[in-house]
């Protein structure tokens, strides 16, 4: 239930606004105000990358924590809608939806974001209701008061989600069909006194006659959370992933699929079409024309296509990021490492490191054709010893090396000249200074 996020970034923003159907507009505040946002709003949907949460507000200010614009949703006696597409997210993966009294939490915590819920990630407690923690393999929806972290819930996968079977939810089901985006409807009844009698929650999908629904009431702490809903809760959304999610996804006591937690992950998790209204009215005309268009089995071609093309730019944004900043690590490993400034040698070690070197240059000299067999070997020769002593005495400079190179061409030019003339330079002449 913890998952690590970036830190803050100077270079924030605020994402785009998108609809709630019969609220209004709605700003994304984001966790971390990372660089490069890991939730984003495009067009109508919000899309979650890998590690990334995010809280609804009625306004945002980049980079700032600000408790008053979280929202505060009251859904006592209320019924909020939203389609989900969660075909990416596999054994280890929770795309969630949840509330939490965050408006109402004066303490900052570990996070610096006045975020709470029931398992204290970020130090504080408060109420939470899961609306949705879910992969294409489970999906579960939980009541937590402020200091429960198991809580009551229902659904499938794991441990006590057993309100229906893999045959309806699963990829390629003839009910709720996970490589495709579905429906999450869910209510808050009330009493005759006006207390939260339960959370129901009901999946459907778009082209499917069937469904699949859940009912967690009876709960020990439902007049807490009744206060909670009453007073207004701020929703929010997560991707995240872990290697112990068998809790969700797992065999469990209800019959689940995942043996172990892979996490097969997609980049992205999206929601879209969010409403709320009255429990029992009708599906707002806005939110049926999006669920109808853009995820019913009769999407065209052409939109398909264009919702590839935005994944496939997200992986590709996620891919730069990353890159970018291996090489800014490796820039500041290369930055901070020590500074090894070179010593002299002593003598005697400097005069045995340089044996290795007289037999390449010995091997140079006669490549230059510095020296020949014969009378002229010991002209040369002299060179060579320049060469020796100069690696000797530890300078090996270029310009002691060339210096000997010159000498020894001054006296091969010398030797050639005489020749011509029929003389050996060692027997008539001296040799050139």
């Amino acid at each position: 239930w913890a998952w690590w996020l970036p830190p803050a970034s100077s270079s924030a923003s605020c994402p785009a606004t998108f609809n709630l159907e019969g609220y209004g507009p709605v700003s994304l505040v984001l966790a971390g105000w990372s660089e490069g946002q890991l939730v984003d709003v495009l067009g109508d949907q919000i899309v979650a990358r890998m590690g990334g949460r995010a809280y609804f507000a009625d306004t945002c200010t980049a980079g700032a924590y600000d408790r008053h614009q979280y929202m505060a949703l009251s859904l006592l006696g209320k019924q909020l809608r939203y389609t989900t597409d969660v075909s990416g997210a596999g054994c280890g993966c929770n795309a969630a939806f949840y509330l939490a009294s965050m408006r109402q939490n004066a303490d900052p915590g570990s996070c610096g974001e006045f975020y709470c819920d029931a398992n204290k990630v970020c130090g504080v407690y408060c109420a939470e209701i899961d609306l949705q923690e879910a992969n294409k393999h489970a999906f579960h929806t939980t009541l937590h008061s402020s200091h429960d972290g198991s809580g009551k819930g229902g659904g499938f996968g794991g441990y006590g989600g057993k309100d229906w079977t893999a045959a309806q939810y699963s990829p390629g089901s003839s009910c709720i069909d996970t490589t495709k985006p579905f429906e999450v409807t869910v209510s808050f009844p009330v009493d005759a006194a006006g207390q939260l009698q339960a959370m129901e929650t009901k999946l459907t999908q778009v082209g499917h006659s069937c469904s699949v629904s859940a009912r967690v009431d009876s709960y020990k702490d439902m007049q807490e959370l009744s206060a909670a809903l009453a007073a207004g809760m701020t929703p929010v959304l997560s991707y995240w992933s872990a290697d112990d999610m068998l809790w969700l996804d797992g065999k469990g006591d209800s019959n689940g699929v995942c043996a172990e937690d892979l996490k097969h992950c997609s980049a992205t998790a999206a929601f879209r079409g969010f409403s709320v209204s009255d429990i029992g009215a009708p599906v707002p005309e806005a939110t049926f024309r999006v669920a109808e268009a853009t995820f019913g089995e009769e999407q065209s071609a052409e939109k398909q296509a264009e919702e590839q093309a935005e994944q496939e730019a997200l992986v590709a944004e996620i891919w730069r990021q990353e890159q970018a900043e291996e090489l800014l690590r490796a820039k500041r490993a290369e930055q901070d490492a020590p500074v090894i400034v070179p010593t002299l040698a002593p003598a005697s070690q400097r005069a045995k490191n340089t044996e290795g070197f007289f037999d390449v240059f010995g091997r140079w000299f006669n490549f230059m054709n510095l020296y020949d067999a014969g009378k002229t070997k010991h002209q040369a020769g002299r060179a060579h010893w320049a060469a020796r002593i100069a690696l000797a005495a530890g300078s090996a400079s270029v310009a002691s090396i060339v210096a000997a190179v010159w000498i020894a061409r001054r006296r091969r030019a010398y030797r050639d000249m005489m020749l011509l003339d029929g003389d050996e330079p060692g027997e008539h002449a001296a040799a050139p200074p």
